[in-house]
């Protein structure tokens, strides 16, 4: 083989290697997700094909199918290492480049594009369906792994939200393969929650949602954003871990929940998702240090 051959088609690879991106993240939350969910349409205009890695962590194949399955800018998942998306933000230094932006801005900011409205993106097939005539009034979502894993939440405040809720006979969302247990009383109205689909569902049609910074708060945002429902979301966010360039949307209306250490959720309610989560977190380090190593 010639070298002339040799350098044309090292050329070559290299330009069909700059035409495709592969995301990965490890944290694997529905937000975590959503957060990277402009990508697909960002990169697609910009003639570049867009793949998931098998290395992309979701906490359901669910959250995979919903965030991603559906996206007609995503090529399809591919058993390659991740060039974007973790990547990039280990590379930022996990600081936002701008203040004035919230994490969506921040990350299309991150791969080399404009911030964009903020709001994440969801691709629904046959979503007409789903719309009712008869909307839910008021529901509330008092779930949050992350708010409940970093133990930034006080029990007291949000046995009051339950107390000021309840008292306006609103149902409350319980998610029974994420948590084994909640922290609602006995008498009050509870609608168990089994998949995304049918959260998706019960969102379109209520006209004010509660909620804390969550799966659901993202997702919420992303259904107003395209569907206008739910037509009010609330949500109730930490005081001391509320900053800009975080999971904050101009669609939400935000007030502020007191933020201390508490022990309502035990490693044992969490479904093992913490354990998966550092999983992933060490194979996605491991893997940039052999990149750094052996060269992308």
């Amino acid at each position: 083989m010639s070298f002339f051959f040799c350098k044309i088609t090292k050329v070559y690879i290299v330009k069909i290697i700059k035409k495709r991106v592969v995301l990965s993240q490890p944290w694997g939350g529905l937000g975590d997700n959503l957060g990277f969910s402009n990508l697909p349409r960002l990169y697609s205009e910009q003639n570049v094909k867009f793949h998931i890695s098998f290395l992309n962590h979701s906490r359901t194949k669910e959250i995979s199918n919903i965030v991603w399955g559906g996206n007609p800018y995503v090529e399809d998942f591919k058993l390659l290492l991740p060039n974007i998306g973790y990547e990039k933000v280990h590379e930022s230094g996990y600081i936002p480049l701008s203040d004035e932006f919230n994490v969506i801005q921040n990350i299309n900011k991150l791969h080399g594009f404009d911030p964009g409205n903020g709001y994440p993106e969801i691709y629904l097939n046959k979503i007409d369906k789903q719309f009712t005539d008869k909307k839910n009034s008021l529901v509330v979502d008092l779930n949050a792994f992350s708010v409940f894993n970093q133990n930034i939440y006080q029990l007291n405040f949000i046995k009051d939200i339950i107390s000021e809720y309840s008292k306006k006979d609103a149902e409350f969302l319980v998610f029974p393969e994420l948590y084994q247990k909640n922290i609602l009383p006995e008498n009050i109205r509870i609608l168990s929650i089994e998949s995304i689909e049918m959260l998706i569902s019960v969102l379109i049609n209520t006209e004010i949602f509660v909620c804390l910074n969550s799966g659901s708060h993202s997702l919420a945002s992303a259904l107003k954003n395209k569907y206008s429902f739910p037509k009010k979301i609330i949500c109730y966010y930490p005081k001391n871990n509320k900053k800009n360039g975080d999971y904050l949307y101009d669609n939400v209306d935000y007030e502020d929940i007191v933020s201390i250490k508490s022990t309502a959720y035990s490693d044992k309610d969490k479904l093992n998702i913490n354990k998966k989560m550092k999983k992933s977190i060490q194979m996605h380090k491991r893997v940039l240090y052999y990149k750094s190593f052996f060269g992308n």
